[in-house]
């Protein structure tokens, strides 16, 4: 029996009641709209007979099992959209936005979506609406005075408009005349029944930004490219072909609808009839479901096959739908998968990911590799849910240049002026020093033109003149007799007699030997023969054969070059070496390796490492015992142990935070399983050197460490430009400093995770703690790291409880132990010093 309502409440109420009663229907399929659903639901619950809904009916208020006890939905909600926009905006790092929907086309559709949406978001402790708006009347006006409005509160911005007349493409162009289409905004149209960018009306399809109206506006383009900056989430039970067999399906539709009881054959020969409505195929998955529920119903009471709460008990089920997969949950309500998508280069659809959501929560999966491909429309760069400078853009600092751009010029002006009066007095001292160098330099520099050579035919007239002989000759003479040689030369020089020695290459002077020359030119002694000056422009060094001058030059100057280079390379690898010790101590050698080539350092997820966290315990009281420098000096002292005893196991440092201390196992460099055994075996060499160690300035306290470890996966990667870190990202880490906050002093606390592995690993002995309430994970059962067991004997870690002191009590363990079988440690620390000198006798025995 087949009855429509026409989507009106008054209509489905009296045709529910009229099959119930008159007819005696044993179920009903239907309605497609949420508000007569709601009307037949409430009905079908009074007569107890089993109703499913399907199609358009997306009102959350369907959900409710005590009100609609006989009511199984296998459409989508909006409720579940709200909570699958609340998980794909929290992996964006985007904690607010905004809702714009008009109910002009669909009254119903985005009024429903925007309550449901509302309630969904209110669940959420990290995501809230910045600001609810609805456009009365699509026309450009109204659009921009509400993103106008919007654009106050939020830069993120959920649409809701209806679907085939046109209003996205209106919308986004209304955004981009208004200047609200920039890099900062962000525009997710959500729907329930969407095909993404193209729409689909009867058998013509066409693209979201395509004009639908007679009288086109020839914009196509542009709007072409602004969808470029929009997404897409939506359940895809629009798009047709959801899974590979609804194609055969359809053909199977649009075939039997010839036949009985339909008999459509003359009115199903048009183009808008050879394609099976987008909700045929949830249709046929209510038909399913409901065979399914009754057959099992039936195999339990043969007689309950009217029976709504009977089927509904047995509604819970899985299968391959022609609408998808389908997931019914024990409240008769399909768990739902939505598509978030969006548009590339290319202006074709690319799914960017999936969300599951069952119930209240939601699971986002991201099917990209690169996020940033993402934001090409962006510029590459994510946009922030709140700007910078704030909304207004009032937030930043006002520019002082800008407000006192007059006094700025002014002082520019004459701090210019000052330095290029320095500059100038600066050349001028350099020139005046220049030239007195060289008026020094003039003191030993002898020209060679300067030189007289010795006129043997004055010296002969001079001889004869003498009539004495040989006794008498003058010392002019004996000088005038000299000839050349082959090292020495003699001549006049301001009439006097000098001695030159010859050299064959033109010495370099450097300015230290300039300065030597000038002080040697200014000894004078009876007993030392005066040095007069040097010829650098000798015969010598100026004759004819050049070749021989330039080829002395070159290879002097080749020898002293290579000598140079060679001390420049050493030096050169010297600092080489320096700079790859230091970049090694603060990156891994992997990373630091492709640093050092050029190559980004992409982000690379590691299955399975282990996390650690350290704590002294009662840092705060030692500290302020001491004066800052010798805080620092102590926590140097206890890291430089702690380092060497990283450097003999494959554990990487993350970072210190003052007295925290963090290290990983399994990454950069993948080691398997022995990542664990690793970590364990580096937290008991950590407690045994606490034994040996004192804190300079306060000899009688000691110093203990909390420690707690997780096993799991992690995201690594290299964060920032300048100073770049090597930084883990996951729940692993929260859980591992979740084990270290919950810990006991003096104890190396394991997550059930991390004894799991140990235990496959072997070689170690530990103790369950029992069940303990972790802060964000709720209860879990951790394990205490006792010791190593070696060859069938166990090493055990000393762990006592503290001595009671003056005949007193210690406190009781924290509340948040669960009792287990192993007895609990627990050392509060008004005992602390005792337990700490009782461990450190303890590990000095062992």
């Amino acid at each position: 029996m087949v009855m429509f309502d026409q989507c009106q409440e008054k209509r489905a109420a009296g045709i529910t009641v009229t099959m119930i009663r008159d007819m005696g229907v044993d179920a009903i399929i239907g309605p497609t709209c949420s508000y007569p659903a709601i009307v037949s639901a409430i009905n079908a619950a009074y007569y107890n007979i089993p109703i499913f809904t399907w199609g358009l009916s997306t009102s959350s208020a369907l959900d409710n099992m005590g009100r609609f006890p006989t009511t199984g939905i296998m459409s989508v909600n909006s409720f579940s959209l709200g909570i699958a926009i609340s998980s794909v905006l929290r992996s964006f790092e985007w904690d607010q936005f905004a809702f714009v929907y008009s109910e002009q086309g669909n009254s119903e559709k985005c009024e429903i979506m925007q309550t449901d949406v509302q309630n969904a978001i209110a669940r959420t402790e990290d995501i809230t609406i910045s600001y609810v708006a609805e456009i009365l009347s699509i026309t450009n006006a109204s659009i921009i005075r509400t993103l106008k409005d919007v654009s106050k509160r939020a830069r993120i911005i959920v649409v809701c408009l209806a679907e085939g007349y046109g209003f996205k493409r209106q919308f986004i162009m209304a955004a981009k005349d208004g200047g609200f289409l920039t890099s900062e905004y962000v525009y997710i149209f959500a729907d329930t029944k969407s095909q993404g960018f193209s729409v689909n009306l009867g058998a013509k399809e066409r693209f979201i930004w395509e004009d639908p109206s007679d009288q086109k506006d020839g914009r196509d383009e542009e709007a072409k490219k602004a969808f470029l900056q929009t997404f897409v989430i939506s359940d895809h039970m629009g798009m047709g072909s959801i899974t590979d067999k609804y194609e055969g399906f359809s053909k199977l539709v649009i075939s039997r609808m010839k036949d009985p009881p339909f008999n459509c054959t003359e009115e199903c020969k048009g183009q808008e009839f050879q394609t099976a409505s987008a909700y045929a195929g949830q249709l046929h998955d209510a038909f399913y479901a409901y065979a399914r529920a009754l057959n099992a119903s039936l195999a339990q009471n043969a007689s309950a096959y009217r029976d709504g709460a009977q089927l509904l008990s047995h509604i819970e089920m899985e299968f391959e739908g022609e609408s998808g997969k389908v997931i019914m949950g024990r409240n008769g309500t399909r768990k739902p998968f939505f598509y978030f998508d969006g548009l590339d280069r290319n202006f074709e659809q690319v799914l960017h990911g999936t969300v599951f959501v069952d119930g209240y929560y939601a699971s986002y999966k991201p099917l990209y590799t690169n996020e940033a491909e993402l934001w090409n429309a962006w510029g590459g760069l994510r946009p922030l849910d709140v700007p910078v400078c704030g909304f207004s853009g009032d937030m930043c600092p006002r520019n002082f240049f800008l407000e006192n751009l007059t006094w700025v010029i002014v002082g520019a002006f004459i701090v210019l002026c000052a330095i290029i009066a320095a500059v100038a007095g600066i050349i001028y001292s350099m020139q005046a020093r220049r030239r007195e160098i060289e008026r020094l330099n003039q003191m030993w520099q002898i020209a060679f033109i300067s030189l007289e050579n010795i006129n043997k035919k004055k010296g002969e007239a001079s001889h004869r003149s003498l009539q004495s002989g040989v006794s008498s000759t003058s010392t002019r003479i004996t000088f005038e007799n000299l000839t050349e040689r082959r090292n020495f030369n003699f001549y006049y020089y301001q009439k006097e007699q000098v001695a030159a020695m010859k050299h064959e290459a033109r010495p370099r002077m450097a300015p230290e030997d300039c300065h030597e020359m000038r002080k040697m030119r200014e000894v004078e002694h009876d007993n030392l023969n005066r040095f007069i000056g040097l010829c650098l422009d000798g015969p010598q060094l100026m004759n004819d054969n050049l070749m021989d001058y330039v080829f002395n030059m070159l290879e002097t100057y080749a020898s002293n070059l290579e000598a140079e280079v060679e001390d420049r390379t050493k030096e050169l690898v010297e600092e080489k070496k320096k700079s790859d010790v230091l970049l090694y101590r603060m990156l891994p050698r992997q990373v630091a390796e492709k640093l050092k080539l050029g190559q980004s350092v992409e982000p690379e997820t590691f299955d399975s490492v282990t996390v650690f966290f350290s704590d002294v315990v009662s840092f705060t009281k030692i500290a302020g015992r001491g004066t800052p420098l010798q805080v620092v000096n102590l926590l140097n002292d206890l890291y430089t142990i702690f380092d060497s005893i990283i450097d003999a196991h494959d554990v990487y440092k993350v970072e210190t935070i003052g007295d925290g201390y963090l290290c990983v196992s399994g990454l950069p460099h993948r080691n398997g399983r022995d990542h664990i055994r690793e970590i364990c075996s580096m937290s008991l060499e950590f407690m045994k050197s606490l034994a040996g160690f004192k804190i300079p300035h306060l000899p009688q306290e000691r110093i203990n460490l909390r420690i707690g470890a997780h096993t799991g996966s992690v995201v690594a990667g290299v964060v920032g430009l300048t100073m770049p870190r090597y930084c883990l990202f996951g729940d692993t880490v929260n859980t591992a400093s979740r084990m270290e906050s919950n810990g006991k002093p003096g104890m190396i606390h394991l997550s059930s995770d991390a004894n799991q592995l140990l235990q496959l690993v072997g070689g170690f002995q530990t103790e369950s703690r029992g069940e303990v309430i972790i802060k964000g994970k709720g209860v879990m059962e951790t394990y205490w790291l006792i010791g190593t067991t070696y060859e069938g004997q166990r090493q055990m870690f000393p762990v006592q409880e503290a001595p009671a002191r003056n005949n007193r009590t210690p406190p009781p363990p924290p509340i948040c132990d669960v009792p287990s079988s192993a007895p609990t440690r627990s050392v509060t620390p008004e005992y602390e010093g005792i337990y700490t000198e009782f461990k450190k006798q303890a590990v000095a025995f062992r």
